[in-house]
């Protein structure tokens, strides 16, 4: 062999051998972006289409403490609180409006200590006026490091960080929610509109 074959061979080789370490990282990136979806991302997304029903179904019951949707800011971010509507656990559909339950929801970040980063975003879901039903039912999303509600507000026509409904009070028209989730690649953020039908009015809404 002269040294122009050896040198082309060498070539070679090496060409083979980055295409083989592209293909083997970009593989290896696939794979990551997948786990951090299916442990993060995916999650976070479903638990935002929860809230988000929680959001359109915002009701003023008749009866029952207030304040029936109040929204705070604090140093773990926002504080949410409302009544809203859910369909009984099991039946098929169309349920009757008859069977849907009346339940106080609150969502917020909370401490835990057993999840990686040390905080969660939590609901709690209490019945609000269902006879024999007195369990709360609670849920953690694990990995959100950052909650953010905001709700519109026609008498500033703007966006506001705090409402609170009393007796004689109105439901906001619509929240905007932002939630920020912390992955293996950073830090990456989920956000939606929604319009709260119950809470639409013509003109200046009373708080």
């Amino acid at each position: 062999m002269t040294l122009v074959e050896v040198l082309l061979g060498v070539l070679l080789l090496t060409l083979v051998g980055a295409l083989a370490f592209s293909l083997v990282l970009g593989a290896q990136r696939v794979m990551e972006r997948q786990s951090d979806w299916a442990d993060t991302v995916q999650p976070a997304s479903a638990g935002l289409d929860v809230l988000v029903q929680d959001l359109v179904c915002c009701l003023i019951p008749p009866g029952g403490p207030a304040p029936f949707f109040r929204l705070a800011q604090g140093s773990e971010g926002s504080t949410l609180s409302c009544v809203t509507a859910a369909p009984p656990e099991e039946g098929v559909a169309p349920v009757p409006l008859s069977r849907f339950r009346v339940l106080r929801v609150d969502w917020g970040l909370e401490p835990a200590s057993d999840l990686p980063g040390g905080r969660a975003l939590g609901r709690t879901a209490r019945p609000e006026r269902v006879a024999g039903e007195v369990d709360e039912k609670r849920f953690r999303l694990a990995g959100v490091t950052g909650f953010e509600v905001r709700v519109y507000d026609p008498a500033k026509r703007a966006w506001v960080e705090t409402w609170n409904t009393g007796p004689g009070g109105a439901l906001p028209p619509a929240a905007r929610v932002t939630l920020t989730v912390r992955t293996s690649r950073g830090v990456e953020t989920l956000s939606t509109d929604t319009v709260i039908p119950a809470g639409l009015t013509i003109g200046a809404a009373s708080r």
